[in-house]
């Protein structure tokens, strides 16, 4: 018959895929959360998540193919409901998915969608570097912290302003001690 975690991971990635916004990304990204964390008893899922899915822990490789295909989908469409899944996600791959959302985005970045990166990038980039400092080149990490000052000091609207504030210093800050050029 197969594994039910897997059937449930299967359904809730294709309900995403194809344009589920209300239950899904909410879902999913909760259930990869809590499998990264291996917080299986943690109450608060269970006060979120359904009763049919509080009860679900994904093993290691079934939450890393769900987050395997999540980044390649992103690679191609970074849209918000897809970044917001992985948000609360700091393995090495999202990570990296992040990065090259902010660096070399396949079209034009929404302000929440790189809000949503930025926010991965600064809360996970650090221990992730920490861990391998050779995760990624020098020069994409060079190329972060450009387009990162170079959003927060051409926002003209303001409308940027709150979030950059919150982000870019703190994601900048931890670039400098990496030895990056250009922050």
């Amino acid at each position: 018959m197969g594994d039910p975690n897997r059937q449930i991971a299967i359904e809730l990635v294709k309900r995403l895929l194809e344009g589920d916004r209300e239950g899904a990304p909410l879902q999913l990204s909760m259930l990869l959360e809590k499998s990264w964390l291996n917080e299986s008893k943690d109450n608060s899922y269970r006060k979120i998540l359904p009763p049919e899915l509080a009860r679900i822990t994904f093993s290691p490789e079934l939450r890393d193919e769900v987050i395997a295909v999540l980044c390649d989908a992103i690679a191609h469409n970074p849209e918000e409901a897809l970044l917001a899944t992985l948000s609360f996600v700091g393995t090495e791959p999202a990570v990296r998915t992040m990065v090259n959302t902010l660096t070399h985005p396949p079209r034009p970045l929404t302000i929440a969608e790189f809000d949503i990166a930025l926010s991965n990038v600064t809360k996970f980039l650090p221990k992730c570097l920490g861990d391998d400092p050779g995760l990624l080149p020098l020069t994409e990490l060079t190329r972060l912290a450009h387009v990162v000052n170079e959003r927060a000091t051409n926002d003209e609207s303001g409308v940027e302003r709150s979030s950059i504030r919150h982000f870019a210093p703190q994601l900048l800050n931890v670039l400098t001690k990496f030895r990056v050029e250009g922050v």
